[in-house]
């Protein structure tokens, strides 16, 4: 009789910052938007999600992001869950601009992914996440580097 037992933990935070060479404001125009990192940053997504998400909540055929508060320019907080997907964990994301002398931080923190489905579906959705972080970031840099030389 095999009475060895394993137990399988998720990490619950994601953290990942990113260093961006433009004001301030023009960071919070693409981070603030509820859904950005969903978008991959596309200019033209952006624009409708800046016209399109009433009550700051962006929902789609796959998720539902809504907005918890914001303290401009410094802090956004969204929930963000799966509409497909009851298992998967609903997560809290929040990002901070942080200003500096000649560039600001971006840093997003994603809590809450070690509960609500599977171990298995939570690991994997972790790892997706972790690596998809640091991809949005570079994606938001470029848009808000982008705006600012408009």
């Amino acid at each position: 009789m095999n009475t060895e037992h394993r137990t399988t933990t998720v990490d619950d935070v994601i953290e990942a910052t990113s260093v961006v060479s433009a004001p301030v404001d023009r960071i919070w125009e693409v981070v603030s938007l509820p859904g950005w990192w969903i978008v991959d940053c596309d200019e033209s997504a952006l624009d409708r999600l800046r016209t399109d998400t009433p009550g700051g909540v962006y929902e789609d055929d796959a998720f539902r992001i809504e907005t918890l508060h914001t303290d401009e320019p410094h802090e956004a907080a969204f929930s963000w869950s799966w509409t497909q997907d009851p298992n998967r964990p609903v997560t809290r994301v929040v990002v901070r601009v942080e200003e500096g002398v000649d560039a600001a931080t971006v840093r997003v923190t994603e809590t809450g992914l070690s509960t609500g489905g599977p171990v298995e579906l939570l690991a994997a959705h972790y790892e997706e996440n972790a690596e998809g972080w640091p991809q949005q970031l570079a994606l938001a840099r470029s848009a808000a580097e982008a705006r600012a030389a408009d």
